[in-house]
């Protein structure tokens, strides 16, 4: 019996005031289930705190929506009556939005009887910040079990105008690495530098080393390096002994990614031989690039033509990029900038017109109701 239906903004609220850190989303899994229960579905558990639910339309094949559940470690700074209850952490990035979304158009669904020519499978999907829970998703086999043909995902943007949607075939978003460097020195007197090997200036010889080769030789259409830390040194007299240096890659292919990763390594050797240092360089590869399926993309841009953009690529990184590499799948940023809404993603202050989140919803009925 259908008997608590809410908006889609009352869902956002109630989301947004228990953000949860990636695989510690227990609160917001168990609101999932008990919505979707409410409706008189029978939704799963999956990759821990993650929530799937099969929409049976007794059709052959299915089409999977996938929303992320996550917030972010950020101490939230809004004034709004609905802010996070949980100290240190927000949903600064949409991801309330998103499982709000989803719910509602199962309530849609629900209500209103609506019939598509697929199945729907709808994945609340943990830990999209980090480390990445659309591995552990997959790797439940629910694309198997369900016969998943499709898989579409919609997030907000505040880079495209209010209630447009912007998607791109082909490369999307980026694929990344962070970059670890620990170098090792000879301490000793400042007095008496040669006595020594200073990390440190080793380490800004590996910066302009990998500004000059890496940064300065890359375009933005191929990939991006940027390096965010350096700590060496204790006090103005003493050459320091260690240096550590991190940052991160952005590539929109695997290849490339590769391709960089050899190029730094080579760089570090150089320097360590320039410098008398040693230099360990210790990538970790994060998510794989985006890539929107090309046909997927051309049949939904024809559904929504009316109000979609084309967006432009992105060094923002997504897990969906897991989806992707198994299935034709279609990443979409939902716009939400206005001119009372300028704060990016991430940010402490993010917040958005609501009245998106209806857009959205609708948006996902018409790709249902006319993908083919």
């Amino acid at each position: 019996m259908i008997s608590d239906l809410k908006s889609t903004a009352e869902i956002r609220h109630e989301l947004h005031r228990i953000p949860e850190a990636g695989f510690c989303e227990f609160k917001t899994q168990q609101y999932i289930i008990n919505y979707l229960t409410m409706l008189g579905y029978e939704p799963e558990k999956c990759a821990g705190t993650g929530v799937v639910c099969f929409i049976d339309m007794n059709k052959a094949e299915t089409i999977a929506l996938r929303s992320d559940m996550d917030g972010l470690k950020i101490k939230e700074q809004t004034d709004i009556d609905y802010k996070s209850v949980h100290e240190g952490m927000m949903h600064a990035c949409g991801h309330d939005a998103h499982m709000s979304m989803l719910l509602s158009l199962a309530a849609k669904i629900a209500v209103e009887n609506l019939i598509f020519d697929y199945n729907v499978l709808l994945i609340f999907q943990p830990a999209e910040e980090g480390p990445g829970g659309a591995k552990e998703v997959i790797s439940q086999g629910i694309f198997e079990r369900y016969n998943v043909k499709y898989v579409l995902a919609m997030h907000l943007s505040p880079d495209y105008p209010k209630g447009y949607i912007a998607l791109r075939a082909g490369e999307f978003f980026a694929g990344g690495a962070e970059l670890y460097f620990n170098i090792k020195g000879v301490s000793c007197h400042g007095a008496d530098p040669q006595k020594g090997k200073s990390a440190l200036m080793a380490g800004i010889c590996l910066i302009n080393e990998l500004n000059a080769n890496i940064s300065e030789k890359i375009k933005n259409e191929e990939g991006v390096m940027s390096l965010g830390s350096f700590n060496s040194g204790t006090t103005m007299n003493i050459i320091p002994e260690n240096c550590q240096i991190s940052g991160i890659i952005r590539t929109y292919s695997m290849k490339k990614r590769c391709d960089m990763l050899k190029d730094i390594e080579k760089i570090c050797g150089e320097t360590a031989m320039k410098t008398g240092c040693k230099i360990s360089f210790e990538p970790v590869v994060t998510y794989p690039p985006l890539l929107n399926d090309t046909q997927l993309s051309e049949k939904i841009f024809n559904i929504i033509k009316n109000d979609a953009v084309i967006a432009k690529k992105t060094t923002l990184t997504e897990d969906f990029a897991y989806f992707a590499l198994e299935k034709p799948s279609v990443m979409m940023l939902l716009g939400i900038r206005d001119e009372y809404h300028e704060e990016p993603l991430h940010s402490s202050r993010f917040g958005f017109d609501e009245s998106v989140l209806d857009s959205g919803v609708e948006y996902y009925i018409n790709i249902l109701k006319n993908l083919y």
